[in-house]
């Protein structure tokens, strides 16, 4: 049976206005049900939340041209599927044992990453299986100028590419 794609707009080279990097990231707990418990409205690949899916957000500041966000996907025609996977890579740039225990507790659960670009866009990474920490270090550098902190990459595995959303600031 042929799919019901279609291609509905052009696209023209637009202003060289664009910013990359990541502002900010967000965390909080997976939830699968985050539109059935009626947490959040996803339409139009975008997601607006409501009620409790505006709580429980955790704030990670990003240090200026340290932290990204990558969407990759793959289509397999012989096999009839594609994936996205969705990488979140975040730079804290301080050893300190408040960071060390949050990160040793996200280690093994899953979560949903909201991250805020240089753009001011906001995307939903690990929507409908969630994001797990899949790597993480912690270094002390070897020269003054050197990073004395850890970096954490957040990795999911989606049918579709990260939602943008409506009301981050509210989370």
């Amino acid at each position: 049976m042929p799919c019901a794609n279609s291609i509905t707009s052009s696209f023209t080279i637009d202003c060289l206005d664009s910013n990359g990097g990541v502002a900010e990231i967000k965390v909080r707990a997976f939830d699968a049900n985050l539109v059935t418990n009626g947490y959040a409205t996803v339409t139009s690949g975008q997601a607006t939340f409501a009620g409790a899916g505006l709580t429980d957000w955790y704030l990670f500041e990003c240090a200026q041209e340290t932290s990204i966000a990558n969407s990759d996907g793959a289509t397999d025609r012989a096999n009839g599927t594609t994936v996205h996977t969705q990488t979140i890579t975040y730079i804290n740039n301080k050893l300190k044992i408040s960071f060390r225990n949050t990160l040793n507790s996200m280690h093994g659960m899953l979560v949903h990453v909201a991250v805020k670009d240089n753009n001011g866009n906001a995307w939903l990474y690990g929507y409908s299986r969630g994001c797990i920490v899949s790597a993480s270090s912690a270094t002390t550098g070897t020269s003054f100028t050197d990073r004395n902190g850890y970096s954490v990459t957040f990795t999911g595995r989606e049918s579709a590419m990260p939602l943008n959303i409506t009301n981050y600031d509210n989370l």
